[in-house]
């Protein structure tokens, strides 16, 4: 199976202030939003953005919205 390339975890050290108070007011929320950068696996440039964390620090995760889709109703498929 091939692994999927759609997910990127930001560390909260390498963010602007303006988007650190983003990352602040959105706790325990998903947001949708237009990404720079186009995904590796699609070329889509949705992406979904929440926070996560790993080991005691807080990261920032983008997930390719179509991606992320693709995987969940592929399995959804898979065990019916």
């Amino acid at each position: 199976m091939r692994k999927i390339l759609s997910k990127i975890r930001i560390p909260l050290d390498n963010l602007p202030k303006e988007q650190l108070d983003e990352v602040k007011q959105m706790h325990g929320r998903t947001i949708v939003v237009e990404s720079d950068e186009p995904c590796y696996t699609c070329g889509r440039h949705r992406r979904i953005r929440f926070t996560q964390r790993v080991d005691g620090k807080l990261w920032l995760v983008e997930e390719c919205l179509f991606c992320a889709v693709r995987t969940k109703t592929q399995r959804n498929r898979e065990t019916r």
